[in-house]
């Protein structure tokens, strides 16, 4: 018998197109859900560079992490309700899991260091943890990085879900379906082609 699956939310971030070498905007933005909801939250996450072991040579590597947070105003619901829910006080508390103390509304992201040992598993690229800012437990994050087939530029998109009890991380990924398997079933945003027409015509 075929387990239930877990409740599955999407995360769905452009690189920043004005981002520049140097300054101080944010690597990526986009939204994300909580795992079972479909509220699309705003998010922006600035990149930091820290050392790792690598399991496989046993090197000093650096890698590449994400630190932001998010709006807890879901952006895709009536704009009366965007400025009521403003309006309410905030509930989120802070909150310590996998050996990290996240305030709320914040989101981290690293490295995946499980990918590289099970390629054909096509583990996210990253993985991490968001806090919710309404006092909902904390979940997962696992983004794939990807890139815009017509400009080449990249953007994340993967699945967020719970935490599975009594499963390790590793275990915790292989959980994730694939990203072919959760775009082919509408888990995940797609990457859209950037270039738009206008009204006249012209591509904006």
């Amino acid at each position: 018998m075929d387990q239930p699956k877990p409740p599955r939310g999407d995360v769905y971030a452009p690189v920043n197109r004005y981002k520049q070498p140097g300054d101080k905007k944010p690597m990526v933005s986009g939204h994300i859900s909580k795992p079972g909801d479909g509220a699309k939250l705003p998010f922006a996450v600035w990149a930091f560079t820290y050392e790792r072991v690598d399991k496989t040579t046993g090197e000093i590597v650096k890698r590449t992490g994400y630190s932001g947070s998010i709006n807890g105003v879901a952006a895709n619901i009536p704009a009366d309700d965007q400025i009521a829910a403003l309006l309410e006080p905030a509930q989120g508390v802070d909150a310590t899991i996998a050996g990290l103390t996240l305030r709320p509304g914040q989101i981290v992201l690293f490295h995946n260091e499980f990918k590289a040992e099970a390629p054909e598993k096509d583990r996210p690229h990253l993985h991490g943890w968001c806090n919710p800012t309404d006092g909902t437990p904390p979940f997962q994050v696992h983004p794939w990085i990807r890139q815009f087939e017509d400009s080449g530029r990249p953007y994340l998109s993967g699945a967020t879900q719970y935490p599975l009890p009594g499963k390790s991380e590793r275990e915790q990924q292989d959980a994730v379906a694939s990203m072919s398997d959760l775009a082919r079933d509408g888990a995940v945003t797609k990457g859209m082609p950037e270039k738009r027409k206008g009204r006249s015509g012209r591509e904006a």
